[in-house]
């Protein structure tokens, strides 16, 4: 496929096949995450391979909890039915990980960033962009991670509602890895339909 072809069929992927992809490709991936940018070339990202059932198990759990607090919480208030559909429809995006053949957590280190030095040196009291650095560094490499996926044929989904179930979910998952994200990865088991997307004049804001 050419770079455009790759791009526009790129779809996220949220049922596959059992067959479970071969390190080689999954390597390969990795190695296109590897490439892209980061600021000060900290590369802080990291792709977390779940690979223990019990841990799996344990996520399946407290999605499960996580709903059922949510929904308990709804009914004590009075909220009525409609925060209980919204509930359940945005389980229905997160339930599916533990299916995948493959599951990644994503997330950044702790880097000592050129704002951090800024503090240091007594320029600046606070990091006035936050997490963005991270998050953007995150984003890059899942974008190269997904896109070379759908190249060898793979799917992959990016998923962030399981964080809306479980409470300090990151810490659950690694201790020295700031998790934002998950990933799912395997043969595509559908062909979602091609959604519409904005044009590049749309796209594009002039200032």
């Amino acid at each position: 496929m050419t770079f455009d072809e790759i791009i526009r069929s790129r779809r996220s992927i949220r049922a596959y096949t059992d067959e479970v992809p071969d390190n080689r490709l999954i390597t390969a991936m990795l190695e296109s995450a590897s490439f892209a940018p980061s600021p000060s070339h900290s590369q802080p990202v990291r792709f977390i391979l779940i690979e223990n059932q019990d841990l799996k198990n344990n996520l399946q759990c407290m999605l499960e909890e996580g709903r059922d607090r949510l929904i308990r919480m709804i009914e004590e208030k009075g909220l009525g039915k409609t925060p209980k559909n919204l509930v359940r429809a945005y389980y229905r995006f997160a339930e599916f990980l533990v299916r995948a053949p493959l599951l990644f957590a994503v997330g950044t280190l702790a880097v000592r960033s050129f704002s951090d030095r800024l503090i240091e040196a007594g320029v600046l009291d606070e990091n006035p962009k936050g997490f963005w650095d991270a998050d953007i560094s995150t984003g890059l490499a899942l974008s190269s991670f997904m896109l070379k996926a759908t190249e060898l044929g793979l799917g992959t989904c990016v998923l962030t509602a399981p964080f809306v179930f479980i409470p300090e979910l990151s810490r659950k998952i690694h201790p020295e890895i700031r998790v934002t994200c998950f990933v799912t990865v395997g043969y595509p088991g559908e062909t979602p339909r091609a959604l519409n997307r904005i044009s590049a004049e749309d796209l594009c804001l002039i200032a």
